[in-house]
């Protein structure tokens, strides 16, 4: 998903899903500049937003005007929302961190094959708790 493109913006920015089984493993693109770890972000955005401004401004040898450097940081604000929003992301995190012995590893399923799995689980002879799996 583009967050900024460079039509209408100085940046193009965009998501970049490297594996959908965590939110740190959800990157931040600015194009030609860095990428971020969602983590990352969310640690230090002043620090990303620093690199990413002193590295265009290295490259291009022009200074980033204030406009442009508050339009980057509310795009990776928005990046950061979306990630924490995400009800999929949300759900997988919640199975990777439920302790159960008949618990399968499902770090590894396509997002699509989540609720399908979900599905199939049994805890102790009962269905998956509702709740685990809501918003699928």
């Amino acid at each position: 998903m583009a967050y900024l493109r460079w039509g209408s913006s100085k940046w193009y920015v965009y998501a970049c899903v490297n594996n959908y089984t965590s939110k740190d493993m959800q990157i931040l693109m600015v194009c030609d500049i860095e990428s971020f770890h969602y983590e990352e972000l969310k640690e230090d955005l002043k620090a990303c937003l620093d690199r990413c401004v002193l590295t265009y401004e290295s490259q291009s040898k022009k200074v980033c005007a204030p406009s442009d450097i508050e339009e980057l940081k509310l795009a990776m604000e928005e990046f950061i929302s979306d990630t924490e929003e995400d009800p999929e992301l949300t759900a997988i995190e919640k199975l990777k961190n439920t302790k159960h012995r008949d618990l399968p590893l499902i770090i590894n399923l396509h997002r699509s094959e989540l609720y399908k799995e979900c599905l199939r689980l049994r805890f102790d002879g009962k269905d998956i708790p509702e709740e685990l799996y809501l918003g699928l």
